[in-house]
């Protein structure tokens, strides 16, 4: 088989040179007894294990961290001599003893050269998996082997040396991609395939910032012990900085612990036991230290249109409950209707579980709840100075009358029903806003149904620039959605006809090339939107495609 022609994506013994440079930094903390806990799960049934958290709470530095310790790639004792493993009893039993396959998600679906469909997204990481176990064992396996299970098969019962598997950032699929349900079933499937009783696998590490996405009330890798947020359990402590570590950094910087405490303090993370850890965001935390600035740094590098749509929607009266914890209030809520899943949410409590997860709320169990063995249960609120300065500005931005809320909910569904390919709901939904955005002089003009649709995907700005009359190949596409550099979604064109068929619509954006407006060659995909309305019946009538791109 011929080998690649660029270096993996997936690494294999490359010996975890990040952690190796952040032992170098001054603001450095130790946690490499976290060790303790996966060295005792190695080799057991215990050996599948998801961390999810928010991000910038150094779910990538304990990656890192695990592939230099367990790596053969390299000789790794001195530098872990120098930490808190190194004390503990199995330290030199497990140090550089497996071959590590370390495996970055978003290389196959971020942006850039390797932005893909859902699908190429399988195809790749299968692919790249195959292609770096032969580069490594190409005198152990048949040729032209493409299940990646099968070749790590092979591989253990010719050489008998089982692998540690580590996986970040494992749910940007499910993030990236989060209309196709299919998809993320199959990848789902993929993994299952790959781990569920393997006797190759010494160890399956995997962080993200969902826990795994349910179908119903299971788990779709229920071999995969969750710890999140919710339920940390013997890795409560590592979530993020303890009062200890961030104790002995404001002393080390001479920097005023109160007032750290009340910018970054405040996450509860739930430990075994009963014992609940107090921590801290470690880049926010770190950044302060260093500069002697109080500021919000860790919601500086995230996109919060998400948060602010979730509060516009008001569902389940939302907008009044934010404004409840805003108000230094806590919230009863039910945790148990969460899917882990960002694309749909049944009520109010869902989306806040989901705020939980993404770090812009925290959660304390409920005891009364739990001694009913309803650990589900509990309270949130606001962690801190940082977080509740991003609420306030949220809400700062949002009109406080409810029309534009029922618009804006009308318009995410309309949005929803298009990226779906649901043809009868957007059709549903353009007669909808034709007859709630169009006076009755001008019902049946074109251009007054174009405006329309400005006003019904209005929504939409979240996520796109939309154009109207835009150039675009040998014509001029009626509307024209560009995604914005923050978006997940997939360009989009829509055609008007006026007594005509929405197949003719859909035919004009192929005869006249409106793809050629697509200029993005990172976009693999494009979705087409043909819609007609019909003068004589007042009906709308629509067809979506969603086509490949790389032949425009």
């Amino acid at each position: 088989m011929a080998k690649t022609a660029y270096y993996p994506k997936a690494m294999f013994d490359m010996g975890g040179k990040i952690f190796q440079d952040l032992t170098r930094s001054e603001t450095f903390v130790d946690q490499s007894d976290l060790l303790e806990f996966t060295n005792s799960c190695l080799n057991t049934n215990r050996k599948y294990i998801c961390v999810s958290r928010p991000r910038r709470f150094g779910k990538s530095v304990t990656i890192s961290m695990l592939e230099g310790y367990y790596s053969k790639g390299k000789n790794s004792k001195d530098l872990f001599d120098q930490l808190k493993i190194s004390d503990k009893k199995d330290y030199l039993q497990h140090l550089n003893q497996y071959h590590v396959i370390r495996i970055t998600m978003t290389d196959y679906c971020g942006r850039g050269a390797y932005v893909n469909s859902a699908e190429e997204f399988l195809q790749d990481f299968t692919k790249d998996l195959c292609d770096v176990l032969y580069e490594n064992y190409e005198d152990l396996l048949p040729e032209d082997e493409t299940e990646p299970d099968r070749l790590l098969s092979i591989i253990y019962r010719k050489t008998e040396e089982p692998f540690v598997f580590l996986i970040d950032e494992w749910d940007v699929l499910m993030r990236r991609f989060p209309h196709q349900e299919d998809v993320k079933k199959a990848y789902l499937d993929l993994l299952r395939t790959i781990f569920k009783d393997k006797e190759y696998v010494a160890l399956a590490y995997m962080t993200g910032i969902l826990p795994i996405k349910k179908y119903g009330e299971h788990s779709a890798l229920n071999m995969f012990e969750e710890i999140s947020v919710l339920n940390a359990g013997p890795l409560a402590k590592f979530t993020g900085l303890t009062d200890e570590d961030v104790q002995n950094l404001c002393d080390q910087f001479e920097v005023n612990y109160e007032e750290i405490s009340e910018w970054y303090d405040g996450y509860r993370i739930p430990g075994v036991n009963g014992n609940v850890y107090s921590v801290y965001n470690p880049v926010s935390v770190t950044k302060a230290v260093l500069t002697g600035n109080f500021e919000s740094y860790w919601t500086a590098t995230e996109t919060y249109e998400a948060l602010k749509q979730y509060i516009v929607m008001n569902q389940d009266g939302l907008k009044e409950k934010i404004q409840y914890l805003v108000d230094g209030n806590r919230l009863f809520i039910n945790t148990s209707g969460f899917t882990n899943d960002l694309s749909s949410f049944n009520n109010a409590d869902s989306v806040l579980t989901a705020l939980v997860h993404l770090g812009y709320l925290t959660f304390e169990k409920d005891p009364d709840s739990a001694k009913e063995k309803k650990t589900d249960k509990g309270f949130v609120w606001i962690p801190n100075v940082e977080i509740r300065n991003q609420f306030e500005d949220t809400l700062s931005d949002i009109p406080q009358y409810n029309g534009l809320l029922i618009r804006l909910r009308n318009s995410k569904a309309l949005l929803d029903a298009v990226l779906n390919g649901d043809e009868q709901k957007t059709a549903e939904a353009v007669k909808r806003a034709h007859a709630e955005y169009s006076d009755v002089l001008h019902y049946n003009s074109e251009e007054s149904l174009a405006a329309v649709l400005l006003q019904a995907f209005q929504c939409g700005w979240a996520y796109y620039t939309i154009r109207r009359e835009m150039p675009a190949g040998e014509g001029f596409a009626d509307l024209y959605f560009d995604p914005l550099k923050s978006s997940d979604y997939p360009p989009m064109i829509v055609e008007l006809k006026y007594n005509s068929n929405a197949e003719t619509a859909i035919k004009q954006i192929h005869d006249r090339h409106y793809f050629w407006t697509v200029s993005d060659p990172s976009y693999k995909e494009a979705v087409l939107v043909g819609i007609d309305y019909d003068r004589e019946t007042k009906e709308h009538h629509c067809i979506i495609e969603r086509v490949p791109l790389e032949n425009h």
